[in-house]
């Protein structure tokens, strides 16, 4: 949650400034048991109307469940084989400052799916921090806790390795870095995909 921390006329009632600002964030966990708990944390970007909470927040305990019986509780609640892809995702870009690559307590976006109400994790504001050194682990606990199951940790894996293969890599970037640098020549895509080569040349190192 991003706070202002001044206002106009120095006082607590004042207006409030957008700058400086400082932020709060929280783990996935047991915030309570009323949805204004979880309101400001889980901004509702859809159905407002409805204002329903109940999925986030069972999802929330769900993913506060001890390490020891997290992967026995915690394929109810969301798809763990679309987490996992998200991780894999999130944490080849090399970006931090989010949620799947570092652990960060924000940028993320969750959808629960209407066919069987599991939550979905789609991963938010990759374009930051970037460290072609990153490790595929990298701070992020809920990541151990779900790779702590063997075929978990062996889908996990599978993603980081068929997502360098088939699109996160030079060969099949170039095409696209070409075609936006033509369409927009000020950019620079050429160090973008610079970028990139870096990253995958150390993941597959």
């Amino acid at each position: 949650v991003y706070y202002p921390t001044t206002t106009n006329d120095r006082t607590p009632e004042g207006l409030k400034l957008p700058e400086p600002d400082s932020v709060v964030g929280t783990s996935f966990r047991n915030l309570g048991d009323s949805k204004e708990d979880y309101r400001w944390t889980f901004l509702n970007k859809s159905n407002r109307n409805q204002d329903d909470y109940t999925r986030i927040m069972e999802f929330s305990r769900a993913m506060a469940t001890s390490t020891r019986t997290f992967n026995d509780v915690i394929g109810d609640y969301v798809d763990v084989d679309q987490w996992l892809r998200a991780y894999a995702f999130s944490v080849i870009t090399g970006h931090g400052d989010n949620y799947g690559a570092d652990g960060a307590q924000h940028n993320l976006q969750l959808y629960v799916r209407p066919s069987d109400n599991r939550v979905l994790f789609l991963p938010h504001d990759l374009d930051a921090f970037f460290d072609a050194r990153r490790p595929l682990l990298g701070g992020n606990g809920d990541l151990r806790k779900f790779i702590r199951d063997l075929s978990n940790a062996h889908n996990y894996y599978g993603h980081v390795y068929d997502m360098l293969q088939t699109t996160f890599n030079e060969e099949y970037m170039t095409h696209w870095t070409d075609m936006y640098q033509r369409l927009l020549p000020a950019q620079r895509f050429d160090s973008h995909l610079s970028q990139l080569v870096t990253r995958t040349n150390f993941l597959l190192g």
